[in-house]
């Protein structure tokens, strides 16, 4: 691949990725704004989302958008490891929303559990990711997927129509692997940044209306 085709390539993902920046920002301002008269265990879990949210496309843009090759293997850590952390704290809400004190403490145990879990692996795999590609997006695949667990209750707490948005934006991530691994194509990653990002912006949406609705019934 030539070297100005490189380039235009990267300013692209980090363009698209940024956007995710400027919305978690966004997003994070407007809900301390809405609960700043009172705070809850479900805007803690928010503040959590919202948080790993961030972190995901900052870690992503700075890697893309960084060109110095010497902090590449740091900022490729960063950016995959965010993976793992989004993950869990995208349930942090839900579960905090779904359970009492002792069975949210257990799933949240488990999840970040695992999350650390993916951390290490990527930090053992410095150098060798594309020799592990197809394992990293099972493990991302099957540590969102464990959501499918919690289907019936979030229908309870948020409804039918938030819980679809939820749904949506997992097929939407899980489509996207397809481009992901898709390598031979040039434009396979930009098209599975624009998969992170509809999928990430469909569940922020879902869920944080869909919370809302949480709080007021309780």
């Amino acid at each position: 691949m030539k070297m100005k085709q490189k380039t235009f390539l990267e300013i692209l993902n980090s363009i698209s990725h940024g956007l995710g920046v400027f919305l978690g920002i966004t997003t994070c301002v407007l809900l301390c704004v809405y609960h700043r008269a009172y705070a809850s265990r479900i805007f803690v879990g928010e503040l959590v989302y919202i948080s790993s949210f961030i972190l995901l496309f900052l870690a992503s843009t700075l890697y893309h958008g960084i060109p110095i090759r010497s902090e590449k293997n740091l900022l490729r850590v960063f950016d995959h490891s965010a993976i793992f952390i989004f993950i869990a704290g995208s349930y942090t809400p839900i579960v905090l929303s779904l359970f009492e004190n002792t069975g949210a403490i257990l799933f949240l145990i488990l999840i970040w559990g695992l999350a650390l879990a993916g951390f290490c692996f990527k930090l053992f795999t410095i150098g060798r990711y594309d020799k592990y590609t197809k394992l990293s997006t099972l493990l991302y695949i099957g540590m969102g997927w464990i959501s499918a667990f919690l289907i019936p209750g979030l229908v309870k707490t948020m409804g039918i129509k938030y819980m679809l948005g939820i749904l949506i934006g997992g097929i939407l991530y899980t489509l996207g692997t397809y481009f992901y691994r898709k390598t031979s194509w040039t434009y396979h990653h930009v098209v599975w940044h624009l998969f992170v990002l509809a999928g990430a912006v469909t569940q922020l949406v879902s869920l944080v209306f869909g919370l809302q609705l949480a709080v007021l019934k309780g």
